[in-house]
């Protein structure tokens, strides 16, 4: 399974793909729903997108630097995590 954001490949896993059902194309724009990129990220596949490790980016939870969906598993909103980047950013001097 391979998860695209942007264009660009933040995971792959070398496991097969459960086989989808024929979805009818998306009114305004035609596209399929398999071909969109999910929004909530699971641990393992947020911290491949931040470039950290899992156990940093559970650290950076804990301390309230990136928020994050309590559930069954926790999730990583993809407009948190590129919030936490920005806020990240040096400017040149």
């Amino acid at each position: 399974m391979t998860i695209r954001v942007d264009g660009k490949e933040i995971f792959a896993a070398n496991r097969p793909v459960p086989e989808r059902k024929s979805v009818s194309p998306c009114p305004e724009n035609g596209t399929h729903r398999a071909n969109v990129s999910p929004r909530l990220l699971r641990t393992p596949v947020a911290a491949s997108y931040l470039g950290v490790s899992q156990w940093t980016l559970r650290r950076l939870k804990d301390e309230g630097k990136i928020k994050f969906v309590p559930g069954e598993f926790l999730r990583f909103d993809i407009k948190d995590l590129d919030a936490y980047i920005e806020t990240q950013k040096e400017s040149a001097l």
